[in-house]
């Protein structure tokens, strides 16, 4: 197993930073996109929440990305992607949206089961 190896500096922040500054200097991104730098990075950190319901615990993984180079950059793309999500046709809100949705199906002939599941990509909604 290769042994991981402690840098003395942190490239996400020059990183970052420069990306915005080329975007804008390419007029890709507006000025005010030097507002999307974080001032003070730091890398992701991942834990694990354990499930005490489980057999062996096995533990929930957790990314937390405060203050991560893209924090700000996905708050921005947030505000402009949730207004166009909510108008799409299949935006499904939350599961009592979905149930709703379901309760108004209708299956001809007695004894017709039905089964859904869902699976829902998690997408956080900062507002």
């Amino acid at each position: 197993m290769p042994k991981l190896a402690k840098i003395s500096l942190q490239p996400t922040k020059k990183l970052s930073k420069k990306t915005i500054e080329d975007l804008i200097d390419k007029q890709e991104l507006p000025v005010t996109a030097k507002n999307l730098v974080v001032t003070t990075p730091r890398l992701s950190r991942i834990y694990f929440k354990p499930k005490i319901h489980k057999l062996n615990n096995p533990g929930r993984p957790i990314d937390s990305a405060c203050s991560c180079p893209t924090e700000l950059i996905s708050s921005y793309l947030d505000r402009i992607i949730v207004p166009i999500v909510k108008s799409l046709q299949s935006y499904v809100k939350d599961t009592n949206h979905a149930l709703e949705i379901f309760g108004d199906f209708n299956f001809f002939g007695e004894n017709k089961h039905f089964y859904y599941g869902l699976n829902f990509f998690i997408y956080r909604n900062s507002q």
